[in-house]
């Protein structure tokens, strides 16, 4: 099947919702995205760019949010159960020393992101700098998903409809699949 490529007001409407799906989970939403250009909804480029602007604004606001918040959170529960002044200290001259390599692996490493992000914000990292190395390796990561995405996710899905299975069950598990393949 072949589906006509969104123009216009729903090609905006398509950007949009990819970009605020990559707030929820940046993984799933570029699978779904590249699913969507394979299949010829939306164009690759539609596809690529809005996962890397949800995904690169999404970075900058929990740095954001580790410079606002951070300290302060530091003094409450549960973080000052875990961290000491003595600890914090290391941190902020770990970051000085390694941040930009960290904050670059972290975005090829799951579990880590988010606690990265953060405390580059929280150690007051320089946020031109941050914002830069997180744009390179979103910019370096993105395209792969999306585009693997869009050739093996259409493949799958255009040989299920030719041969009339059962889609639905078959996504679900791609997608799952596809989740856990970009985990580990």
């Amino acid at each position: 099947l072949k589906f006509a490529e969104a123009k216009g007001v729903a090609a905006v409407v398509f950007f949009l919702l990819i970009v605020l799906g990559t707030f929820i989970t940046e993984d799933l939403t570029c699978i779904a995205a590249g699913v969507l250009a394979g299949q010829g909804r939306i164009s690759l480029t539609l596809a690529v760019f809005a996962c890397f602007f949800g995904i690169w604004i999404g970075d900058l606001l929990l740095y954001i949010i580790g410079r606002w918040f951070g300290k302060q959170a530091l003094h409450r529960a549960p973080l000052r159960w875990f961290l000491n002044e003595k600890t914090v200290n290391r941190g902020a001259e770990w970051f000085i020393k390694r941040g930009a390599g960290a904050i670059f692996l972290s975005r090829f490493t799951p579990s880590v992101r988010l606690p990265m992000y953060f405390g580059a914000g929280m150690f007051k990292m320089s946020f031109v700098k941050f914002a830069a190395v997180s744009a390179l390796a979103v910019g370096l990561w993105t395209p792969v998903i999306v585009v693997l995405s869009a050739f093996l996710g259409a493949e799958a899905i255009e040989s299920a409809f030719m041969q009339g299975q059962n889609v639905v069950w078959k996504l679900i598990l791609f997608f799952i699949g596809g989740y856990f393949l970009i985990r580990f």
